[in-house]
């Protein structure tokens, strides 16, 4: 996908908001890995590149939520159990 549309990220978005997974392109790995991160965060490098970011659009909000946590996994758990 990164060769063909020249992207570096792509980024999910449900009703025009940004959600998760993003999937960055390996030509930013050595970006990444130069970051300080006292005072950058990924953020700060999408803002860089905010020209070379493709947005795709989902029909689901679950890629809005945060589940960077345990505790955030297990407040969304009950959405998914098998009926």
């Amino acid at each position: 996908f990164f060769s063909t549309s020249g992207a570096l990220a792509v980024i999910p978005t449900y009703k025009g908001r940004r959600g998760h997974p993003l999937l960055l392109s390996l030509r930013l790995r050595e970006e990444i890995m130069a970051l300080d991160e006292r005072r950058e965060t990924l953020r700060t490098l999408l803002r860089r590149h905010s020209d070379s970011i493709q947005e795709v659009e989902f029909s689901e909000e679950e890629i809005l939520w945060d589940l960077d946590t345990p505790e955030e996994v297990e407040r969304h758990k009950d959405s998914y159990k098998e009926e």
